[in-house]
This record gives structure tokens, C-alpha cells and sequence, in this order.
């Protein structure tokens, strides 16, 4: 899913996924996963809603206002934090 997906980005999933104090004995990606997520029960229901939430954002900002939304970059990271977890826990 990951290697074809433009949304999302290697280096980018490692370095969020490294930043939790937990990961630092983790071995591999699926490691450094289950040392982030504490409670998986439901993730691909809420992390499926929640994908689509800054897409939504942008097209607002196109439809209603004509405008560049101000807080494209942060939407562009919220799309990877989302991402990281919803792809690896597809695998």
C-alpha cells in the first residue's frame, strides 16, 4: 500500500515514528507502530474518517472563500501522521 501511495512518505513515517520515547527499542517499522499505538481496537475506522478531514479543509477553502488555505503545509502533515499509522497497520 505505502510504495504506490504519493500520500505517503518513508523517511517522513521513521522520523515521527522514532520521536516517541518508546520506539527506541523497536527494531523495524512494525516495532516502532506498536510502540506508538497503545489502543488498536478501532484504529482503521477512526484513522478512515479522520484521512479525508484536511482534503476537506483545502476544498473548503477553494470553494467557499476562492482563497489558498493558510494552513496547507499543516494539512499536508496532518495527511502523513495519518497515513503512517492507517498503512502500517494494513500490512
Amino acid at each position: 500500500m505505502w510504495a504506490i501511495d504519493p500520500n505517503f512518505s518513508y523517511a517522513f513515517c521513521v522520523k515521527s515514528l522514532e520521536s516517541d520515547p518508546q520506539s527506541k527499542t523497536a527494531t523495524n517499522l512494525q516495532r516502532l507502530l506498536i510502540a506508538s499505538i497503545k489502543n488498536s481496537a478501532n484504529i482503521n475506522i477512526y484513522l478512515s474518517a479522520a484521512f479525508d478531514a484536511p482534503t476537506d479543509c483545502e476544498d473548503g477553502f477553494k470553494e467557499i472563500q476562492q482563497a489558498k488555505s493558510p494552513i496547507t503545509n499543516k494539512n499536508n502533515i496532518l495527511t502523513q501522521m495519518i497515513f503512517i499509522p492507517l498503512a502500517l497497520s494494513n500490512m
